[in-house]
């Protein structure tokens, strides 16, 4: 069955903020104009770390002498490049619902935060590091798009 453009997944949660090792728990609102049939809904936590590094890379002899031939002058044998790795430090899984017709309704999931969770950061800080928390929800529609939502979960810290 295709999917239709009125269909919508929202997600609550319980408490506006969090803190390292607490339960957090969302209510899953679906909402269409037409039954849909589906594998499931899954949610996932996930944290992703951003971190800024700068790399210094010395340019060889031979770069050196192109750039001088082409006008480009270098006093510095050397640049400074400005590299952001990301890294998914921590993710937890769920099913919270198994196949079958969706229509307009309300689920619950509940996750528990790892004790060491990093807090939430929006801004590369002094140790140029950037923690996000999200909860990603999907409705898996087979050959049709899935019904996706995300919210950011913030977990306070220091």
């Amino acid at each position: 069955m295709p999917l239709n453009m009125s269909s919508s997944l929202k997600i609550f949660l319980n408490k506006s903020s969090y803190n390292a090792g607490e339960e957090l728990e969302a209510t899953i609102q679906f909402n269409t104009d037409k039954p849909i049939n589906a594998r499931g809904i899954f949610a996932e936590l996930t944290c992703t770390e951003k971190k800024k590094q700068k790399y210094t890379r010395a340019i060889p002899r031979a770069e050196v002498e192109e750039r001088k031939k082409l006008g480009l002058y270098t006093e510095v044998p050397y640049t400074y490049e400005e590299r952001i790795d990301t890294n998914r430090i921590s993710f937890q899984e769920k099913k919270v619902a198994d196949s079958g017709e969706f229509s307009n309704s309300e689920y619950k999931v509940k996750f528990t935060l790892p004790r060491n969770a990093q807090p939430t950061s929006h801004d590369f800080g002094h140790d140029n590091k950037q923690v996000k928390w999200n909860l990603h929800v999907k409705l898996d529609v087979p050959f049709a798009f899935d019904v996706k939502a995300d919210h950011e979960v913030f977990v306070s810290g220091l």
